[in-house]
């Protein structure tokens, strides 16, 4: 339904010629974002795939291209179309998985288990865990950092002197290895645990904003902050998906991980403008980087805390 709803968002976008409408329509289309990408998928997956990691890691590394493939496609049919036009294709575009989903789905088993205690049972035991909790904080740390990086990144390379090419260049190696990552973690399967995936992607935020801060304006350095930023990127989204799961439980995996993803929304709105103000205190971008640090240090203490209360070992 969801899927469905926002291809008739965008033609009621293409459609749109008041700016109140447009919030209006913008705002629908967030409550329908929210139904259709990935936290609802993921619960459908966990309650009826065999292997739900290795199913979430080969969809994650499907969609790890959807920047590449839609951005370049967005603004060929803007160039061909106009906007109405490419909003008109993109609707009859978004149509398609709706209507393979609703297929495919049939007879499937919903995500929301645990109905016999009541709709809330599987939450309200996991907030009594020290897990939950730690949970969060690990993935508002990574969607502060995350959302932080992304608008500010390419001012912040330019504050540093970079020609567009080279700041370009730096930008774009974030998809691929991203990518990268999540391939690797699907070649590997079960032999990549969730500890040690974790605590990978964990460590690497900081250390990207380490060398992110170190780097200057020296390309080497700043390669290897987009490779350390694109693998820890790669594989939180992993984490976020299966360590609900495998840390939590899967009873009730729909509720808590949208209880763990709502608590997501207040960071990865402010950060952009917490960084701006950061910016404009300091007069210029230089504290930054050693802040994410310090703040990607709190996401792995937190990310160690959540593995300990774990309820037996680790696969």
């Amino acid at each position: 339904l969801a899927s469905l709803a926002g291809a008739a968002l965008l033609l009621a976008w293409a459609a749109t010629d008041r700016l109140w409408l447009f919030y209006l329509v913008w705002g629908a289309i967030g409550v329908a974002q929210a139904g259709a990408l990935a936290e609802p998928a993921y619960a459908v997956v966990v309650a009826n795939a065999r292997d739900a990691r290795r199913a979430i890691t080969g969809m994650t590394f499907i969609t790890g291209f959807t920047g590449t493939i839609f951005l370049p496609l967005g603004g060929a049919l803007i160039e061909a179309l106009g906007w109405r036009g490419a909003l008109v294709t993109l609707a009859a575009l978004q149509v398609v998985p709706g209507l393979i989903t609703a297929v495919l789905l049939r007879g499937t088993r919903p995500g929301l288990t645990g109905a016999a205690e009541g709709s809330s049972g599987p939450l309200r035991r996991a907030l009594r865990r020290r897990a939950f909790w730690a949970l969060a904080l690990c993935f508002c740390v990574h969607a502060f950092l995350q959302t932080g990086i992304i608008f500010h990144l390419i001012p912040l390379l330019q504050e540093r002197g970079l020609p567009p090419a080279s700041v370009l260049l730096v930008v774009a190696m974030h998809g691929p290895c991203q990518v990268a990552s999540r391939a690797a973690l699907f070649a590997l399967g079960k032999r990549a645990g969730p500890l040690p995936v974790g605590l990978a992607a964990t460590a690497s935020l900081p250390l990207a904003m380490l060398a992110l801060g170190l780097a200057g304006d020296g390309l080497a350095a700043l390669f290897g902050f987009a490779l350390l930023w694109g693998v820890a990127n790669g594989m939180m989204l992993i984490i976020r998906a299966t360590g609900v799961a495998e840390f939590l439980g899967a009873e009730g995996y729909g509720q808590i991980s949208g209880a763990l993803a709502t608590a997501t929304v207040l960071p990865r709105t402010a950060a952009p403008l917490a960084v701006a103000l950061i910016w404009e205190g300091a007069g210029g971008y230089a504290p930054v980087p050693w802040l994410f640090a310090a703040l990607g240090v709190v996401g792995v203490a937190a990310f160690a805390v959540a593995a300990s209360d774990r309820p037996g070992p680790i696969r």
